[in-house]
């Protein structure tokens, strides 16, 4: 019998984390943010530290994950409505190489050392850093690394009607050429869903999915 609350706390959590894996989306398999990651992290502790607990009841262990699912879930909506919010809690993409050249005082916001970089290009298949042409530390704590040979990285500009002015400061441009460029393509700002620049080209989806 005594093993019977161990039993009940392994199935509800078996459920909860289904069921938190299904809300929280695939980004939860494969995280895309530190948030996401230390979230995932939080669940599991929080099935494993009550599993031999006995002065944790049953009903606590799916009451207290239903709870962090709904804040993950407000967290989420939040950001998909605010790239201020987004930022806000999932902080921005770091310039760690900009036309071959290393940017210092990013190292040193980051707190990474040149052995840790040295070692997270060499895992990437970079040879030496004198191949690099851009890198830039994602939200996730992972390098997205451009080469000298490679084509230039695509650069997001808009996200479903709102501007990306980090990426406009990458690329040199401003929200008047953007919204000129809108212009000429018979497309207002609110209907545009994605819109990325490659290649000295600005790629418009609208909100129908269409490229324009």
């Amino acid at each position: 019998m005594e093993y019977l609350p161990v039993i009940g706390k392994i199935v509800i959590g078996s459920v909860a984390l289904v069921v938190y894996a299904r809300v929280g989306g695939r980004s939860q398999v494969n995280p895309m943010a530190g948030t996401e990651v230390v979230s995932g992290m939080v669940v599991g502790a929080m099935i494993s530290g009550s599993l031999f607990n006995n002065d944790v009841p049953v009903w606590a262990v799916g009451g207290v994950i239903l709870l962090w699912t709904v804040l993950f879930i407000l967290m989420r909506k939040y950001k998909t409505k605010s790239l201020s919010g987004e930022k806000l809690v999932d902080g921005h993409s770091v310039c760690l190489v900009a036309d071959g050249c290393l940017q210092p005082h990013n190292f040193d916001r980051l707190n990474l050392t040149l052995t840790d970089f040295e070692t997270m290009i060499h895992q990437s298949g970079v040879h030496a850093i004198s191949e690099l042409r851009e890198v830039w530390q994602e939200t996730n704590g992972k390098l997205t690394i451009s080469k000298n040979d490679d084509q230039m990285l695509s650069v997001l500009l808009v996200e479903r009607g709102r501007i990306h002015e980090e990426g406009l400061s990458r690329i040199g441009k401003d929200r008047e050429w953007l919204k000129a460029e809108l212009g000429n393509k018979g497309i207002s700002l609110q209907d545009v869903f994605c819109a990325e620049y490659h290649n000295a080209e600005l790629r418009v989806y609208t909100q129908s999915g269409c490229v324009q």
